[in-house]
């Protein structure tokens, strides 16, 4: 195994230069671009080689340098928890005379290490180039002993074509136990998504039905309502545009708003944003693609999005909050849902119309929300 996990030279001339290197790369590169914000990372496992280098100060070695370095391979699972937040699990193994406390180098054996980190990213979602901060908590076992450490540093990611990306880590693994000896921990490899993140179903849509025209001479108006034969669906009987000619169904509006009311109820509380801010979270797509589904079997309906928060912040904070994001739910259903802005309006109450009591953190959830309220022309 020697000839495997051999001892190599040092990537840079000292580990305090690499944590320079990444903490100063985001600031020089003129190419790291946004490509999705809300972009969370998918599931990914990774294999990489590194660099352990421990220091010494005893009579064998240079006190303050890093005189020690083994290679090794590890291998590592990454999930994303929000856009910029990640999880990543690492196991690393490498043959070498771990320096133990008051036991100074011995005979060259497998070193276990495993541990379990937060990513946190300098940008939020999906980038070509993205730098991020990690710590957590790991383990490690060297026979006849186990220790605990804290693994603490910087890395960077980049995307590569396809669903790879490279991962480069450096980091100070901080001993937490007198079995654990801390050294610098320097990785580089590469990952690949294990599994296409699945597209939430969306319920099928049933358009009007479109009658044919029947057979009439252009510019004929036979039934008076403005819609001429040759585009009218039902010609013997006046109708409206919306209906490509043919009477409203037989459905009043008081009926018509009482039957679809609790469906465009429930899917306004299945609306989120980032937290304290107005940016609409992809959880929220299936409730407004519902709606949208509504308003297109609906064409006499106009939706009202109210906007509101909890009284955490000044009045004029809340208003604008509430606001932007009633805007938000405005601006998905008309740009990407297809529906006419003229059928859409949006207002924002701030704190002004509270459900329940701000006195307690579940009366603040039920307070931040938006509301939908259906009307006819």
């Amino acid at each position: 195994m020697d000839l495997l996990f051999v001892e190599i030279e040092p990537l840079a001339t000292s580990m305090k230069k690499i944590f320079l290197f990444l903490l100063l790369l985001p600031f020089s590169l003129q190419i790291v671009y946004s490509q999705d914000a809300n972009y969370i990372q998918q599931p990914a496992v990774g294999v990489h080689v590194f660099l352990n280098a421990f220091s010494y100060n005893d009579s064998l070695h240079t006190s303050g340098k890093f005189n020690y370095r083994r290679a090794g391979i590890a291998l590592s699972y990454l999930k994303g928890l929000t856009p910029r937040t990640d999880l990543n699990i690492n196991l690393a193994g490498s043959f070498l005379a771990f320096p133990g406390i008051d036991k100074g180098e011995q005979d060259k054996q497998l070193l276990l290490e495993a541990d379990a980190t937060l990513r946190e990213k300098l940008f939020p979602g999906r980038r070509l180039i993205n730098p991020f901060l990690q710590a957590g908590a790991g383990i490690s076992r060297y026979p006849g002993s186990y220790g605990v450490y804290i693994p603490a540093g910087l890395g960077l990611q980049v995307n590569l074509p396809g669903e790879a990306f490279l991962l480069i880590h450096s980091q100070y693994r901080i001993p937490v136990t007198s079995t654990q000896s801390g050294h610098f921990y320097g990785s580089i490899g590469i990952a690949g998504i294990i599994g296409k993140k699945k597209s939430p179903k969306r319920k099928k849509v049933t358009e009007l039905p479109v009658r044919p025209a029947p057979v009439s001479r252009p510019g004929k108006d036979t039934d008076g309502d403005g819609i001429v034969d040759s585009l009218d669906a039902c010609p013997l009987v006046a109708g409206l545009q919306a209906y490509q000619g043919c009477p409203m169904p037989a459905v009043s509006p008081t009926l018509l708003q009482k039957d679809i009311r609790e469906k465009v109820t429930r899917a306004a509380k299945n609306v989120f944003f980032e937290t304290d801010r107005y940016k609409l979270l992809p959880a929220s797509y299936t409730a407004l693609d519902e709606v949208a589904g509504i308003l297109r079997l609906n064409p006499l309906l106009k939706l009202d999005i109210e906007g509101h928060t909890d009284n955490t912040g000044s009045p004029e904070k809340n208003n604008t909050l509430s606001l932007r994001r009633a805007k938000s739910v405005l601006e998905y259903l008309s740009v990407r849902a297809g529906i006419a802005k003229e059928r859409l309006s949006a207002i924002g109450y701030g704190s002004a119309r509270p459900v329940t009591d701000n006195n307690t953190p579940e009366g603040k959830a039920l307070n931040r929300r938006v509301e939908f309220k259906l009307k006819y022309y």
